[in-house]
């Protein structure tokens, strides 16, 4: 029987020294180790350093006191104790009841909404943990060269009748007030990568840019405006995480900007925040309660059920996941053809549109049906025929957005998605059904053994964030748009013509948005697709020639040639003599 974990609070310095001391021996076979010593200076390495966090997060209270990096970062296991001591008072302190002094909310913009103390625990102010996501996307924003990306799900809409700004700006607050995840706060400990966040009440927040309006001279002014509120960074240690910005261009014209930070809010949540904020505003302009339209939400935080959830069932995904990926190649990286590796950092953003015919995408509707497949799969099947016909990648890999949402959890704002990883063989002499099953099988998969990708790098890279260096990764969002998620009383709403800004990762992302159409017409569009990429490292040629192949590629599956294998329709589906 294993011996019950000590409470947090309950081991003082010495006795962690003494338990890592302890653990550090077993695992390197050598004794005795003292506090001087060095782990790798033993014989250590990332093997090993991954089995002494194991030992330790078992054998030491609460969880997250102990950080792989610490391992790779200590001088010495007395430094390495300091540390995790560290996390265990700061763990034991958030645990007592709040005490002090309001939060002192002071402009940390110039600074990205990084501050390097914490004041004492106030009312209304609740320390909460990190979600996997939030910790990772925290630590490469705080180790990354050159200024912070901004991480943000951002849409504009055009209105056109009698907006009531009043009732809008009154919508704005009660959505902060409703959703605490959108007064949760960060503060990074750029030192020694030690990040806190906790949720504030809504006075203690910067609330000065929820909601503004600007009038403008003419349209031509609107598009710049609009990229200007998109890439605005929030600060992190002191501002509400949504924004929301109009731009009157007209009596009874506007366009409204709606953004929110990735860190609190995935996909998903997007979509309820806007749901919420207009049946706020209806509510206000109308005069009905709003406590009618809208359920109520306990008071709770993703990232503590999400620990919860995880660390149930953890061995038992890692297992699978370790007998299916090489530990050297966790993220499915993938390097199409004319990539190369940026000489310059940060890389900025260059994107490609294209669009697929509503009768192709009824097509791969029912191609998928036949093989009891969801639409996603068929996209997942024709984007690693592009990638084999592009670089020859027999088992391309992919990594696609899923909400971790469980049953309870509908209405409630957070980032609940994690990425789940889709990898299979492709065997060329196979028929175009059988690389959509495969592709099933793959996201059925993913989505069973779903891990956080920052969890699983950690198990399976133990030092994989010691190497800077830089890898391509495709990742594949597919959406359904299903008319306008805003419908503001009284006035009509359209989605603005705009190009979406994704955050910037290595690699290429591509983006399908899939349109609701019940009678589309011979000429009608059934799919917009998106390619963003890295401009100092793809040349925009061929960024233009691998959309091509993914149209064509879509077209492909839609189709689903029966007897024919791959290796035949990706020679024979070629436009012209040869590439």
């Amino acid at each position: 029987m294993n011996a019950e974990r000590p409470r947090p609070g309950t081991l003082d310095a010495t006795a962690v020294q003494d338990l890592v001391r302890a653990q550090a021996a077993d695992v390197l076979g050598h004794h005795p180790v003292h506090a001087s010593d060095n782990f790798f200076a033993l014989g250590g390495d990332s093997v090993r350093a991954g089995r002494l966090v194991m030992r330790l997060v078992k054998a030491l209270p609460g969880d997250g006191a102990v950080d792989i990096q610490d391992v790779f970062g200590a001088a010495d296991f007395a430094d390495l104790a300091a540390r995790i001591d560290a996390r265990l008072r700061d763990a034991a302190a958030a645990s007592t009841p709040a005490t002090g002094d309001p939060l002192d909310v002071h402009d940390t913009r110039a600074t990205g909404g990084y501050v390097e103390s914490s004041p004492e625990h106030a009312p209304g102010r609740r320390p909460v943990p990190l979600s996997y996501g939030q910790l990772r996307r925290l630590q490469r924003d705080a180790d990354s060269v050159g200024a912070r990306i901004p991480h943000h799900v951002s849409t504009s809409f055009r209105i056109h009748g009698p907006l009531d700004p009043a009732g809008l700006e009154a919508a704005c607050h009660a959505l902060v007030g409703r959703h605490e995840a959108l007064r949760t706060v960060f503060e990074l400990d750029l030192r020694h990568g030690r990040h806190r966040a906790y949720r504030l009440d809504a006075h203690q927040l910067d609330l000065s840019r929820l909601f503004r309006v600007r009038r403008l001279p003419s349209e031509a002014e609107v598009e710049d405006e609009v990229t200007a509120e998109r890439t605005a960074l929030f600060d992190l240690a002191t501002e509400a995480k949504v924004r929301v910005l109009v731009l009157v261009t007209g009596e009874d014209a506007a366009t409204v900007v709606v953004t929110a930070e990735h860190l609190v809010c995935d996909g998903d949540s997007f979509a309820i925040l806007l749901r919420d904020l207009a049946a706020l505003y209806n509510a206000r302009v109308t005069g009905a309660p709003h406590d009618a339209a809208l359920p109520q939400l306990p008071p709770r935080c993703w990232a503590e059920e999400e620990k919860r959830r995880h660390h149930a069932a953890l061995e038992e995904r890692l297992a699978h996941w370790r007998s299916r990926l090489d530990p050297l190649e966790a993220l499915p990286e993938v390097r199409l053809t004319g990539m190369r590796d940026p000489d310059v950092w940060p890389t900025t953003a260059a994107q490609v549109h294209g669009r697929l015919s509503a009768a192709t995408v009824r097509r791969l509707r029912e191609t998928c049906a036949a093989e009891s497949a969801t639409l996603f799969c068929g996209f997942v099947a024709a984007l690693a025929l592009a990638v084999l016909d592009d670089a020859g990648h027999t088992v391309p890999g992919m990594v696609s957005p899923t909400s971790g949402r469980p049953a309870g959890w509908e209405d409630d704002v957070d980032w609940f998605a994690t990425s789940v990883i889709h990898r299979f063989r492709i065997n060329t002499q196979l028929t175009v059904g059988d690389v959509v099953r495969s592709a099933k099988q793959s996201v059925a998969s993913g989505l069973t053994h779903s891990v956080p990708l920052p969890l699983l790098l950690e198990h399976l890279q133990f030092n994989r964030d010691l190497e800077q260096r830089w890898r391509p990764w495709l990742y594949l969002a597919v959406d359904a748009e299903d008319g306008s998620p805003l419908p503001l009383h009284g006035v009509d709403v359209e989605p603005a013509v705009a190009d979406a800004r994704l955050a910037l990762r290595a690699g290429v992302t591509v983006r399908v948005d899939v349109h609701d159409l019940h009678d589309p017409g011979q000429d009608a569009v059934g799919a917009t697709v998106l390619f963003q990429y890295e401009r100092e490292v793809w040349p925009s040629e061929r960024a233009e020639a691998f959309m091509e192949t993914f149209t064509r590629m879509v077209a492909l599956v839609s189709e689903n040639p029966a007897g024919i294998d791959v290796a035949t329709l990706l020679r024979t589906s070629r436009p012209g003599p040869g590439r």
